[in-house]
């Protein structure tokens, strides 16, 4: 018995441990053989329709959890896992990483590792232009520091514009501030204003406020993510918002290697933008909850090979060699990196930790706001305007929904 994993991963350590995985598996299990193909992220979302018709389509399935994951539920691509995972399976992971596999009550797939948007800092482009790093803990002096590094001739920000998804990073990390997990809760379930909100409006705002500036690299258009990181690793940009899976490519990049980077590099939390809504309770934290989902037609086989996949041991190594933060209870204990701890600390300190929010809203809606994010990024959509975009989007999905059709055709990947 065949049973075929399709994972996302450029890392070659990843692929050959893995490997190892999946050999020991089959010594135990006479008759089954693991097949397990590696993709980057982006041909992934393109190949996925593809994968899923083909003759031999794939029995566990990586998935960003979410409207992604429903979008697979919906088309029949993501089993039923509640009764396997009632015996205690459940509890061995966060549960903010868990909720992003739950629809009504009803869990569809399980968290790998969980990923944090930061902001990264090379402090010595800094120290070049000498701003100190307090300036950017509010919103208004983040903006001033890239005005004032761009008047220097320094690059303030790196992104990877031809991937579109990073603009989204400051519009969802800019309403989680200003309007918090109640205000995209309510949009999410079609209530009140929707994505009309004043906070998506105001997030929309911010965002201009940053584009107006001329914060991006030349050709950012024609950089990926990967890209830009290497760009803050080598100085030639000052910072770049992403999550801790660029942690590795960072440490290849960095000259000087790992020891420059620990003294040169800095991670700071999304800065604080006035009047934004007050935290009493428990941390608040933005970004992604990765793994995996079965095919409904998969051989039970494949569940007991998740299983060991999403395992503590497993994803303990994960946290070694690509700098992921483990989605199961207890592992934070052993990151021994000390960038990828603190990362994890505040990820066990939070009580509710949002989804990307295009992950969230699933293929089609969350396309519709990476591209608004874009526009409005780049002075050539409004606020108003990116704001009534993306409800219209959201609107449609929730109709399909009432009248039976599926959350986000995963055709639209």
């Amino acid at each position: 018995m065949v049973v075929r994993v399709e994972a996302i991963s450029r890392n070659d350590t990843v692929h050959a441990y893995w490997r190892t995985i999946a050999d020991e598996f089959e010594s135990r299990r006479a008759g089954t053989t693991i097949e397990i193909m590696h993709r980057p992220g982006g041909r992934y979302q393109v190949e996925l329709m593809s994968i899923l018709g083909s003759e031999h389509p794939p029995d566990i399935l990586y998935t960003w959890g979410g409207g992604h994951l429903n979008a697979l539920r919906e088309a029949g691509f993501a089993r039923d896992l509640t009764q396997q995972m009632s015996d205690g399976w459940a509890l061995e992971f966060k549960p903010g990483a868990l909720q992003n596999y739950t629809h009504d009550g009803r869990i569809h797939g399980v968290p790998m590792h969980m990923s944090l948007v930061s902001l990264y800092v090379n402090t010595a482009v800094l120290d070049r232009a000498e701003i100190s790093l307090d300036r950017m803990e509010t919103w208004d002096g983040f903006l001033a520091v890239v005005d004032e590094l761009r008047s220097r001739d320094i690059t303030p920000v790196a992104i990877g514009g031809s991937e579109i998804w990073p603009f989204s990073l400051y519009f969802g990390s800019l309403a989680q501030q200003i309007g918090g997990r109640r205000v995209f809760e309510s949009a999410l379930s079609g209530e009140g204003q929707g994505f009309q909100a004043p906070a998506f409006v105001q997030a929309g705002q911010e965002l201009a406020r940053l584009g107006a500036l001329d914060p991006f690299q030349r050709g950012f258009v024609d950089m990926d993510d990967g890209e830009a990181v290497e760009m803050v690793a080598r100085g030639e940009a000052a910072m770049v918002l992403t999550g801790n899976w660029r942690l590795e490519k960072m440490r290849w990049s960095w000259p000087g290697g790992e020891t420059a980077m620990r003294a040169q590099m800095r991670r700071l939390d999304f800065p604080q933008v006035q009047g934004s809504v007050p935290s009493n309770g428990p941390v608040e934290t933005f970004g992604g909850a990765d793994g995996f989902a079965v095919n409904s037609a998969a051989p039970e086989v494949a569940i007991d090979f998740l299983r060991v996949l999403t395992g503590r041991d497993v994803q303990s190594r994960m946290a070694e060699i690509a700098a992921d933060v483990p989605s199961v209870s207890g592992s934070d204990l052993n990151v021994a990196d000390p960038e990828l701890g603190r990362v994890a600390n505040t990820l066990l300190q939070s009580g509710y930790h949002q989804l990307y929010y295009d992950q969230a809203l699933g293929p089609v809606a969350g396309d519709v706001l990476n591209d608004a994010a874009l526009r409005v990024a780049t002075g050539t959509l409004s606020a108003s305007d990116a704001a009534m975009t993306i409800d219209a989007a959201w609107d449609d999905v929730l109709a399909g929904v009432a009248t039976g059709g599926q959350p986000g055709s995963v055709a639209a990947e």
